[in-house]
């Protein structure tokens, strides 16, 4: 009896101290909904359940019955957190480098001084993301609302930090800094809508543009090695219609533009060839991932492919002349395989790989979405260094002003 009160005490334990997330994404043709459970002290994310649901969006979802069941009924009767990825349409990330002023040579920056530092320029960026996202959104003032403002690194003149490492000292140490911010605007709608269906056991967690992440965490992983990332570069994500662009000028990283190339291309040429359907489309990608055709199809297929991508090669010599850049990166998504064909495009393949030492993820997640999955537990952290700084924006947000974490 008493071994069995030890097991059930033991899994309370383990239930209160894990994080239960919801993780919602809005993919055009439908919503992906992930069960996760993460460990801190592990340092590990389970997942415990996928849905996929066709048809439903971000202007519709809280009206269609299976979307507000997986609401209700996730994780009962424990509490859990959603976070959401929204398409550009509904919502949009930028991350701006901060320029501080200098501080006396007599000092070091500490806690402190960082709301003298950066508070003047804080107030400065949120006013210019407003204006950029309400452009980019095409959407009224008043229907735009702050879903997220976290800090993500810091640089001085003597280290840098992230909070993608381990740890972040409080203090700092140097003279001067510049300050990461990543900020997150939203349709107001899709706040109002999913507040009103989810469980009082359920928080809002965050907000984030679909794909915004995976070029950030691939941008902040490169900066702390010495002399990486001090020139611009873009990186283009593949998707199913068209590719979408992610630029680096040297100051900012936000949503530049979009190529005429994607999976869709690729397929049709098929299609139109063979009359393949996608499944089969997709299946003939992994084969050819896997060597599992005989050379002389491969050879056939390989050249079908090959030219199929003259799209994307005219895309990436056209932004290279007008940006005026040098360095250019792809995520292939499914289309990895065929991208690795064509040599010109194989070396601007990008995949970050995941710091097990920060969290240990299942393989089975997409790199894309692992970095979601990255960014949006470690956003969540409290720094204590940024305090100063986040209490000034709190108010601003919602869920935020609700959630303590």
């Amino acid at each position: 009896m008493s071994r069995l009160i030890e097991k059930i005490k033991n899994w309370i334990k383990f239930q209160k101290e894990s994080r239960k997330i919801l993780m919602v994404y809005f993919l055009g043709d439908g919503v992906f909904i992930l069960k996760l459970i993460y460990h801190p002290a592990q340092k590990t994310v389970t997942k415990t359940g996928e849905f996929f649901l066709y048809d439903v969006s971000e202007s519709n979802f809280s009206k269609n019955l299976k979307y507000r069941a997986i609401v209700l009924t996730s994780f009962f009767p424990f509490p859990y957190y959603i976070i959401v990825g929204v398409s550009q349409n509904y919502g949009w990330s930028k991350y701006t480098t901060i320029v501080g002023k200098k501080i006396s040579k007599k000092e070091n920056l500490d806690n402190g001084d960082i709301g003298t530092v950066f508070s003047e320029e804080l107030w400065k960026i949120l006013e210019l993301n407003k204006k950029e996202a309400i452009k980019k959104m095409e959407i009224d003032e008043a229907n735009l609302l702050l879903a997220g403002n976290s800090f993500v690194n810091i640089k001085t003149d003597k280290n840098k930090y992230s909070i993608y490492q381990n740890s972040f000292p409080e203090d700092i140490g140097g003279h001067y800094s510049d300050l990461g911010l990543c900020q997150t605007f939203i349709d107001r709608k899709i706040f109002n809508d999913l507040e009103k269906i989810i469980p009082s056991r359920a928080k809002i967690s965050s907000f984030f543009e679909k794909d915004f992440y995976f070029p950030l965490h691939f941008y902040l992983q490169e900066s702390q090695k010495k002399d990486k990332c001090s020139d611009k570069f873009a990186v283009i994500l593949i998707k199913e219609k068209e590719s979408k662009i992610i630029l680096w000028d040297k100051i900012s990283m936000f949503d530049y533009d979009k190529i005429n190339f994607g999976v869709r291309n690729v397929y049709q040429s098929i299609n139109y060839l063979l009359g393949m359907d996608r499944d089969s489309f997709v299946e003939l990608i992994n084969k050819m991932d896997k060597s599992d055709l005989s050379d002389p199809v491969k050879k056939i297929f390989e050249n079908i492919f090959v030219k199929e991508l003259g799209n994307l090669r005219n895309g990436i010599a056209s932004l290279k002349t007008s940006l005026k850049i040098k360095n250019i990166y792809i995520e292939g998504g499914i289309l990895t395989p065929i991208l690795r064909l064509d040599k010109r495009i194989a070396n601007l393949l990008i995949s970050p790989e995941i710091d097990e030492k920060i969290i240990n993820m299942p393989s089975d997640i997409p790199a894309k979405m692992q970095a979601d999955i990255l960014a949006n537990l470690i956003l969540s952290k409290s720094v204590k260094f940024f305090e100063p700084l986040l209490k000034m924006t709190k108010w601003l947000i919602p869920h935020q002003m609700k959630v303590v974490k």
